[in-house]
């Protein structure tokens, strides 16, 4: 839901959290998936294989992931658009912390900034990873157990991490690549 809620309407949205609440998993995943498709939506690749891999796990007809291969496009954003969807899962699941952490993030990675300012940056959200309490031992759960969102938090933490390994390596090689010998 977090990955895709922004290209579908707000009664969509309310019906397929609803049906999750309801503990109504495969239904929920059958709505976004039919809307997507209905809306024309752009799905990036990674969202087509997280669906993918619900519908196996629940045993639904594959038809439900094959349709949204025409709606497949490039992930937006990059750092910055994986910050602002965790933030808005966070939110969402109660953990205002981590949202609002993560969220002046995202702002600070869509401000256009110099390039050892951006490799900062990247380093903090990396850093977000490192030891007890980290990103990483973030569990989404309440009185009934984990959180059906629990999936979908586990895909953005390691987009986001992917993302931000990546470019701060393409980063790294192109500043390498700036600097003249004997400047």
């Amino acid at each position: 839901m977090v990955l895709v809620e922004d290209q579908l309407t707000r009664r969509d949205v309310e019906n397929a959290w609803d049906l999750l609440d309801a503990n109504e998993t495969g239904v929920a995943v059958e709505l976004v998936a039919t809307q997507l498709v209905e809306h024309d939506a752009a799905v990036d690749e990674e969202t087509v294989r997280l669906v993918r891999s619900l519908c196996e796990e629940m045993g639904l007809r594959d038809e439900v992931w094959r349709s949204l291969r025409g709606t497949t496009a490039a992930a937006p954003d990059g750092v910055a658009g994986s910050l602002r969807a965790l933030s808005s899962l966070l939110h969402r699941t109660g953990e205002p912390r981590w949202a609002a952490l993560l969220g002046s993030l995202a702002d600070e990675a869509v401000a256009p900034r110099p390039a050892d300012e951006r490799r900062q940056l990247l380093v903090t959200v990396l850093g977000l990873y490192r030891g007890m309490g980290g990103l990483d031992d973030l569990v989404l759960q309440d009185a009934s157990g984990v959180r059906p969102e629990q999936t979908a938090l586990d895909v953005l933490r390691r987009t986001l991490h992917e993302q931000a390994v990546h470019e701060r390596t393409t980063s790294a090689v192109v500043g390498s690549a700036e600097q003249e010998p004997g400047s």
